[in-house]
């Protein structure tokens, strides 16, 4: 994503250095989830959970979560 501004970066109130309008990459949640079927046995189907918080809950707990990159050679 291209920020459209030059970005600055300061300390004290005083510009360090000042990048202009740079490009900045993120990884994103494409939405595609591969689980243990072990997982199914923590939802209790009674409420609504979004697959982000039900993550977030067993990143919470220390369970292992991966990631799995798709890189795209264009933008989207």
């Amino acid at each position: 994503m291209q920020v459209p501004f030059g970005v600055i970066q300061t300390k004290d109130h005083i510009i360090k250095s000042i990048v202009e309008k740079p490009i900045r990459e993120f990884c994103i949640n494409a939405g595609i989830y591969v689980l243990n079927p072990s997982l199914i046995n923590y939802i209790d189907g009674c409420k609504f959970l979004s697959m982000p918080d039900f993550l977030n809950e067993k990143i919470k707990m220390g369970a292992p979560v991966n990631a799995f990159p798709i890189y795209v050679s264009t933008p989207i």
